[in-house]
Order: C-alpha cells, then structure tokens, then sequence
C-alpha cells in the first residue's frame, strides 16, 4: 500500500464517481486524499468551470454542447454524471464552478489541489484577463493551489506575472533540459510514467534538486512503488482507495 501523502487523486475519486465533480472531490477527501487534481475550462463569457473536456459528450448527455459557445451559466446546469459509466446514476452531479471548491478548501485546509489549466478553452490572446480571473477567485486559498498545464509558454506568462504556485506536464521527456524549465522554476513535473526510459532514476537528474516529480496514470502498487524507488515522489492515480487501501 501506498502512503497517502504520496497520491494524487486524478479528478477527485474518478473510480467510482462522475470524475470533476464535487461529490468525486468531496468523497476523495472522505478517502484520505491529501492531493487532488483538477481540470479548468473556460466559458464563452471567460469564466472558470471545472472540467476535463471543453464539451458534453463525454460526461453529459448531449453531444452538440460545447463550452466555448456557452455562457458559464448556463455550462453549471448541466450533468456530468457520466452516463457511459454511472448511467443515470448521478444524474443529479452538474458541472461545478471553480468557486465551488473554496469551501472544500476552507473546511479541509489539509488539502492541496492540483488545477490544470486546458489548452481547448484558454488561448493565449486571453491569458492575462482569464488568469487576472483566476488570482481573484483563488486569492484567498492560493497557497492551497498548484496551477498546471501542458503549455509551457502560458506558465512561463504566469511565472512572471503571478504568485502562482506551478508546474508544467510534459509532453517529451527531453524536455526536462529545456531552457524554459528552468527560468518558469516549477514546484512540481508531471509526467506519463511511459515517458520514462527504462531504469532511469529521477532522482539523479539536477532539476530534482528543486521540484517534485509526480507520474500518472499508475492504477496497480507494484507500478507505483517501482516508480517511487526510481525518484518519483508522487503517483496521480484513478485508483487511490486501492492504492492506499482505505
């Protein structure tokens, strides 16, 4: 079993609830989770919501909605349930706002989320007014939040002009040794375990000197516990009650 303080729970307890959803957020706490990921997108009116992909067809009901097109309220009525998965099950579980998870962070300071800005919704002729957006709602639990993305260019933007706490996701792993990793100064890397080459030991390499390494989407112990043995020091998982064994 894996130490809890080492998981990250990959959009709340997204194995057996509606994944980004408040009742998967909420239940992962109630596991143990001391970490957790999210997904941000924007509206068409450029306000936060929470969710991994920029439409419904996934974990709605209704293929032809798109968030770009759509003002955020109307983007909060709708499901998330999963039907795919849950069927009608969570029915009631609508897409949360960002805002939504102040009060998990306000009655739970022991936890940290992780909150990955995607590329579909947040282009960068947007960055400063959707980020300006985001250090508003987030001003008073900033130290609770690690701000995420693929995009090296937008958290470079915000390692210049915010306080954000950050990490970058990779896309190669030689991009470890860009020049860019080092001026944006990340807390944390994430990375698919499967970009690792075989035997490497994270650890060794100079940037872990100052950053932490967190590797997903590893769902089995032996998986995790290797990766840990080799330098990594968190595991983002879609199985954290049995990685943990709460």
């Amino acid at each position: 079993m894996i130490d809890p303080l080492q998981l990250v729970a990959h959009r709340g307890l997204q194995s057996n609830y509606p994944e980004n959803t408040l009742i998967a957020i909420t239940k992962a706490i109630e596991a143990g989770a001391r970490f957790i990921e999210i997904d941000l997108q924007y509206s068409k009116d450029r306000l936060p919501i929470i969710s991994h992909d920029d439409n419904l067809n996934r974990v709605g009901a209704n293929a032809n909605f798109h968030f770009h097109n759509r003002n955020r309220k109307e983007i909060i009525n709708q499901a998330a349930h999963e039907p795919g998965r849950f069927g009608d099950k969570f029915i009631e579980e609508k897409i949360p706002k960002l805002e939504d998870i102040l009060s998990v962070l306000n009655n739970h300071p022991e936890v940290t989320f992780f909150v990955e800005l995607k590329q579909e919704t947040l282009h960068q002729k947007d960055f400063q007014n959707s980020l300006n957006t985001l250090s508003e709602i987030l001003k008073n639990v900033i130290e609770k939040v690690v701000v995420i993305s693929f995009d090296l260019e937008l958290i470079h933007f915000i390692s210049r002009n915010y306080n954000f706490r950050r990490g970058i996701v990779l896309t190669h792993f030689s991009d470890l040794d860009l020049d860019k990793i080092e001026l944006i100064k990340p807390e944390f890397i994430f990375l698919d375990f499967n970009l690792i080459p075989s035997n490497f030991i994270l650890s060794e390499h100079p940037i872990a000197k100052t950053t932490q390494f967190v590797c997903y989407e590893v769902n089995n112990s032996e998986l995790a516990t290797n990766l840990l043995n080799r330098g990594v020091n968190m595991i983002e998982t879609f199985n954290f009650k049995n990685l943990c064994g709460s």
